[in-house]
C-alpha cells in the first residue's frame, strides 16, 4: 500500500477539524511546530501558537463553533509545502459580535502548509472573512 502524500494529509487535517478529532489533528504534527494566523478582522495583529498549544485552542474552538466544515477549492504541491484554497464555514455555538448563537461565518482562505518527515512543520492561515 502506498505512502500517504503530504496532499492527503492536509486534506484528512481538515477532516478531523471537522469531525472534533483533537488527538488526530495533534498527531499531524511536528513538536516545533507553529501555526501562523496572518493579520484578519479576527487576528488585526496576527498570531502565531506553538503545537502545545494546539489542544487548547482545539477546545476553545470547539465551544466558540457548533460545527465547522472546510470545503477544498483548489490545491497545489510544490515540494514539502501544500497549499489549500479554502470556504470555511462556521456555526456559532456562542453570540459573537453581531451575530448570534446558531449564526454562520464564512471565510475564504489560503493554508500554507509546510511538512517534514511527513509531520507539519509550520502552517499559514491567510483568512478573509466575509462581512457580519
Amino acid at each position: 500500500m502506498p505512502e500517504d502524500t503530504d496532499l492527503d494529509k492536509a486534506r484528512r487535517y481538515l477532516q478531523a477539524i471537522e469531525k472534533g478529532d483533537a488527538a488526530y489533528v495533534l498527531s499531524l504534527f511536528s513538536p516545533e511546530a507553529y501555526i501562523d494566523q496572518l493579520p484578519n478582522k479576527i487576528y488585526p495583529q496576527g498570531s502565531r501558537a506553538r503545537v502545545f498549544q494546539i489542544p487548547e485552542a482545539f477546545k476553545t474552538g470547539r465551544k466558540i463553533f457548533a460545527h465547522q466544515t472546510y470545503q477544498i477549492l483548489n490545491d497545489v504541491t510544490n515540494g514539502n509545502t501544500v497549499v489549500l484554497e479554502v470556504v470555511w464555514t462556521g456555526k456559532r455555538a456562542i453570540p459573537f459580535g453581531t451575530l448570534s448563537a446558531g449564526a454562520e461565518m464564512r471565510a475564504n482562505s489560503a493554508m500554507s502548509i509546510e511538512f517534514r518527515d511527513g509531520k507539519i512543520v509550520a502552517l499559514r492561515n491567510y483568512d478573509c472573512f466575509e462581512p457580519w
